[in-house]
């Protein structure tokens, strides 16, 4: 258990400039665990600093916007414009940091714990291994001790030797909270037919990123594609970086009639970019879950949660077939892009083709190999060579021969739907009204099974050429290929189906 303080304060003034209006702010975010997580003395030992830095920023947050009523100065008197508004700002946000990365630090301290004991790797160290001289002695799980809820009631579990267990999880001491510098720029436009139109654009460079980095990590030696081997320790810190960020464009249009139909459709465009996808809860397998090509050498690279390009396109009609009672139908129809996926190793065991089992096995991303007689690679048969290389030469990894594809070059399949709902008033008494709706979702999958369904690598991540190791010049041993690997249709949610729901509301 740890304690977290917050404190947060906000100023924010408006000047008004004729036909501008200036909003200038500034925030003030600041936090800090008052208790420090356990001292480890044998990771400062190791890496000269402790593990047990308490979080203690504050971030400064200055900001400022303007909205301006262009109509004159950009139209002047040309009637086919009734009003523009220029508006936009620049300022640094930060976000709210989730709760457990505090925790990590807590937790995973490798001391006095017995939760390191359960995955302590290192044979040298105390672990469920009870019978190695040294390890500890063999009880009887303590009564009550809720450390052991994931043991059964008659487990034996091993007594350590010594107060130290593991590796450790930690907070570097400079550690700032994740910020980024904005920037909006949109022009509103209303012609006169009453078209609502908006065309904007959103900058963001990441001023501190999220950052987990392996204290212990050392290099032992460098691959035939030139990609390093190491051997990593698992003393997780949590520092920053400065690399990352996004850009999108957005147009959109919307306009209502004097029949009762309206219609909207917006267009966006998004490049965004980071270095972690930051998808888990424990810094290990954040770490350890991110695709890499040479250890911590990351360059940032498309987000793992963007779309290139959506389109919305909405209608609505509203009428009234008797009294005052509404009749509202609507319809909106979404098209975009599949998110990114990366194409990796699948690798043996349970150790990346770098030796480091600190990066998790398949998610080393693939050397795509230039032909049958790659310098860097070795088949196992001319048949996989054939194999391999009709799968390279027939997709997206033809561009990237001889060397490797980075973290998530590839999208998955784009994806639409169409949902409609229909909504009728009836008169109760009074002005009361009761409302019934029917709501038909995935349109697309009802009419054709094969539509409307959304298919995605898991974890973003494809293992397609199969390798069993390295030889001893550090060639890779390719031993096959797995064209869709990991693709799945996605339905946890219900995207991928169709739906059908009925519904009765009472207003007053």
């Amino acid at each position: 258990m740890f304690d977290i303080e917050k404190t947060s304060i906000f100023l924010q003034d408006k000047i008004y400039l004729g036909d501008a209006v200036l909003s200038l702010g500034i925030r003030y975010d600041a936090v800090e665990t008052p208790d420090k997580p356990l001292l480890n003395e044998k990771f400062l030992e190791r890496n000269g600093y402790p593990n047990n830095a308490a979080f203690d920023y504050d971030t400064i947050q200055p900001r400022f916007g303007f909205n301006w009523d262009a109509t004159e100065r950009l139209f002047g008197d040309r009637d086919r414009i009734a009003s523009a508004t220029l508006r936009g700002g620049y300022g640094l946000f930060a976000g709210r940091i989730p709760n457990v990365w505090y925790s990590n630090a807590y937790t995973r301290s490798g001391g006095l714990s017995d939760y390191v004991k359960v995955y302590g790797w290192d044979s040298k160290l105390p672990s469920f291994r009870c019978g190695n001289v040294g390890d500890g002695t063999v009880g009887p799980m303590p009564a009550g001790d809720p450390s052991f809820f994931w043991m059964g009631p008659n487990s034996n579990y091993c007594i350590p030797s010594s107060a130290y267990f593991n590796d450790a999880q930690g907070t570097h001491p400079d550690f700032e909270a994740p910020s980024s510098w904005r920037m909006n720029l949109a022009l509103d436009l209303v012609t006169a037919k009453g078209y609502e139109i908006t065309v904007e654009y959103n900058h963001d460079d990441v001023d501190q990123g999220v950052f987990y980095h392996d204290a212990g990590l050392t290099k032992t030696g460098t691959l035939a594609d030139g990609r390093g081997t190491y051997y990593g320790k698992g003393d997780y810190i949590m520092t920053n970086t400065d690399k990352g960020g996004a850009e999108a464009y957005t147009f959109s249009v919307r306009k209502s009639f004097d029949n009762g139909l309206s219609v909207y459709s917006a267009y966006s465009s998004v490049d965004a970019k980071d270095v972690y996808p930051l998808t888990s809860s424990q810094a290990e397998s954040a770490y350890g879950y991110t695709q890499r090509w040479d250890g911590e050498n990351m360059d940032a690279a498309r987000s793992s949660f963007m779309s290139d390009s959506k389109l919305i396109v909405g209608l609505e009609y509203r009428t009234q077939w008797w009294g005052d009672n509404e009749t509202r139908i609507s319809a909106l129809y979404i098209k975009k892009d599949g998110e990114p996926y990366s194409i990796s190793f699948d690798e043996p065991g349970y150790n990346s083709v770098t030796g480091n089992s600190k990066f998790y096995a398949d998610y080393s991303l693939a050397y795509v190999p230039s032909g049958a007689s790659d310098a860097n690679v070795v088949f196992s048969s001319a048949s996989v060579a054939n194999d391999v290389m009709a799968h390279i030469n027939s997709t997206a990894l033809a561009k990237y021969k001889g060397t490797y594809a980075p973290r998530n070059a590839f999208t998955n399949p784009d994806y639409d739907r169409l949902d409609i709902r229909i909504t009728q008033e009836i008169p109760a008494f009074r002005d009361h009204k009761f409302i019934v709706y029917f709501d038909l979702l995935n349109v697309m999958n009802m009419l054709d099974d094969e539509d409307g369904r959304v298919f995605e690598y898991g974890y973003n991540n494809s293992r397609q050429i199969l390798v069993s190791g390295t030889d001893s010049e550090g060639r890779f041993l390719i031993s096959g290929v797995d064209d869709d690997d990991s693709l799945y249709l996605q339905d946890g949610d219900g995207q991928s189906r169709w739906q059908l729901q009925m519904g009765l509301k009472y207003r007053f």
